[in-house]
């Protein structure tokens, strides 16, 4: 049986075989990859013309990096899948729930290395004046990467820029987290 994908009203758990996890956990490696190294390359472009574009770039860079970091939260969660049978559950929440991605990756990734903005002052203030929590990696730090939005006096957003050496110290840890856990599971993704 094949996973098929489920709108919110079927939380079913969908079965996959083992060949098809590993292919999952294999295209979700190399996804994660991916997105590191565009990460990393907005960074380093930001970087060569700081006085140009280098916020934009590094905001749009902060925004994949949390894109990684969910989506290894996501590889995690499938290393713990229930097994049964010849096969593997996949829960609903997996891939609709950001909230238990970003708490799994949080597990692994120390608050150090998954900061990516100085803190201009009082974080409980500055996540109150945002609403949000901004300065690590989050859904809706992400979400104001990419999107334009409005805040609750009908003001449009301002993602503010991450700091250039905690976004590329937070890319670089999540690269070697990604590598170690790579070893440790002895995956080759070059047939992928």
């Amino acid at each position: 049986m094949v996973a098929r994908r489920s709108d919110s009203s079927d939380a079913r758990p969908s079965r996959i075989t083992f060949e098809q996890r590993d292919r999952l956990r294999a295209a979700t490696l190399a996804g994660i990859k991916r997105i590191l190294a565009a990460a990393s390359a907005l960074h380093k472009s930001a970087m060569l013309d700081p006085d140009r574009t280098s916020g934009d770039l590094l905001v749009m860079a902060a925004g994949l990096y949390t894109y990684a970091f969910e989506e290894y939260g996501k590889l995690l969660l499938i290393e713990d899948l229930e097994k049964e049978g010849n096969g593997v559950l996949i829960p609903h929440a997996l891939f609709h729930s950001h909230d238990l991605k970003f708490k799994k990756a949080e597990k692994e990734i120390p608050e150090e290395f998954r900061t990516l903005r100085r803190p201009l002052f009082n974080r409980a203030k500055l996540n109150q004046l945002y609403d949000m929590d901004l300065q690590g990696a989050t859904f809706p730090g992400r979400m104001l990467s990419f999107y334009a939005d409005i805040d609750s006096n009908g003001n449009p957003t301002q993602p503010p820029t991450p700091d250039p050496k905690f976004l590329e110290r937070a890319i670089e840890y999540l690269r070697l987290a990604v590598a170690k856990w790579e070893g440790r599971n002895g995956n080759d993704i070059s047939n992928f």
